[in-house]
């Protein structure tokens, strides 16, 4: 690529960050200057990436049962179906008052479900859902009110997601007597807007400044979001650069794939030299990663469950991470047999 690409193209100096003592989940951030229509090029992008594509931890079902005193023990069989004569709120109620609970989880399962009991009367609030194994940002959040001697035997599953999903899109919960899925809001950012403004290099004024303002829901910073997002935005930017393959390529491995390997086989050939950095793992599996040497899915894919679980600093639970983000994508570990008879194939393929 050519060196002097960037040589008459004015790149930002710096890009102040500001932020607010009374609100640290709000900060404004400042880029200038820019070339001509780069500011509204570069908002939208962030802006849409922000709002849509950061994961964060929601409730994603829950599960009541009731008991008052002298009465047996019952649950709750829907989200239309209410607790009698105990709880002041109906539980459409509940459910809007549980999505508003913000978390940040102290573990690296990314799905967990946990247990409170829960005796009236009480005013019930979010700090009773907290425990060990998170933060809960807003814990005066309020849930419902017991209004008579009895107890609330709340179970909830805790998911880590991203964007919005509806309850009726988690088929695997619909068919569960008891289980309720909730609506989930997993985004962290709750706002994003952005303005653009004049702005001038010496004498000359038609350059542009690109001002960002963000506001989390406090289980991340306004900082730590824009990062997550410049960081999306360049993985997808780096393909332009790293994997665009011309037309007769592109036939080639297409062709193979229909003569001796499935779709399957073929999409793996094309990922094997491919960046980890896509699966967005932890920094301390990252770490390993990096330590061990293991920076594509072909380092990974061809190691067994104990040589990753032998690693330096691993463990059990990040094993288990490892091995859940592989099965979304339809990979697991120990393939390298598997890796060697596809490559071999289409080798012989292509001779």
């Amino acid at each position: 690529m050519d060196k002097n690409i960037l040589q008459h193209l004015q790149l930002p100096s710096n890009i102040v960050y500001e932020s607010n003592e009374e609100d640290i989940f709000y900060g404004r951030f400042i880029m200038k200057p820019l070339e001509k229509g780069y500011a509204i090029t570069i908002g939208n992008s962030l802006r849409r990436v922000l709002l849509s594509s950061l994961h964060g931890y929601a409730i994603s079902s829950i599960k009541i049962e009731y008991q008052a005193k002298g009465e047996k023990r019952n649950f709750v069989k829907s989200e239309f179906d209410n607790i009698p004569n105990i709880v002041l709120e109906d539980t459409l109620t509940i459910i809007s008052n549980l999505k508003k609970v913000r978390f940040r989880l102290n573990t690296e399962s990314h799905k967990k479900t946990y247990n409170v009991e829960i005796s009236g009367p009480n005013e019930v609030t979010a700090k009773v859902l907290s425990n060990s194994d998170m933060n809960i940002v807003n814990p005066d959040n309020y849930l419902f009110t017991i209004t008579k001697e009895g107890k609330i035997f709340l179970e909830y599953t805790v998911e880590w997601g991203k964007g919005f999903v509806a309850a009726e899109r988690k088929l695997d919960l619909l068919d569960k007597i008891g289980i309720i899925p909730i609506d989930s809001i997993f985004s962290p950012v709750k706002k994003v807007n952005f303005q653009i403004e004049a702005a001038r290099v010496e004498n000359i004024t038609d350059y542009e400044a690109l001002i960002l303002d963000i506001w989390t829901d406090g289980t991340i910073k306004p900082k730590e979001a824009i990062e997550q997002a410049s960081y999306i935005l360049i993985q997808y930017f780096s393909k332009f650069i790293t994997s665009v393959k011309d037309e007769k390529e592109i036939f080639d491995i297409e062709t193979v794939s229909d003569e001796s390997i499935n779709d399957k086989d073929a999409k793996l050939l094309q990922i094997l030299d491919q960046s980890l950095d896509v699966l967005e793992f932890t920094e301390r599996i990252k770490n390993c990663f990096n330590s061990a040497n293991i920076k594509t899915f072909r380092d990974l894919l061809s190691k067994t469950d104990s040589e990753i679980e032998n690693l330096k600093n691993f463990g059990k639970k990040s094993l288990e991470t490892v091995v859940d983000k592989l099965k979304e994508r339809g990979l697991s570990l120990n393939m390298k047999e598997e890796i060697e008879r596809i490559e071999k194939l289409y080798k012989k393929n292509a001779e």
